[in-house]
């Protein structure tokens, strides 16, 4: 397992790499168990998203450009991310999940 990293006063141990594509997606459970904390930045495409755990569309939903950054700092919103592809590429995400 890699060494916690501490970012923006926060302790994050665990990452992934998601890729976003045209049917609504979520953070993968097994990663964000026990974590209440996500930094996230965008890669390659735009993305949309919603934090109220209904699945955002290609037009509905909070937009979030190449070299954005969101983050999550409770687990309800970890639980309840939903992400799609914007526009006609797909994309990716970088996530690191923390406590």
């Amino acid at each position: 397992m890699p060494a916690d990293i501490e970012l923006v006063g926060r302790v994050y141990s665990a990452h992934e790499r998601l890729a976003v594509g045209f049917n609504a997606a979520a953070l993968t459970a097994a990663e964000i168990v026990g974590r209440t904390h996500a930094f996230i930045t965008c890669e390659d495409a735009p993305i949309r998203f919603r934090i109220d755990g209904s699945n955002p569309t290609a037009q509905v939903g909070h937009l979030l450009n190449v070299g954005d950054v969101l983050t999550l700092d409770r687990v309800d919103q970890l639980n309840s991310f939903r992400v799609i592809a914007h526009g006609y590429e797909t994309a990716v995400l970088q996530c690191s999940y923390g406590r």
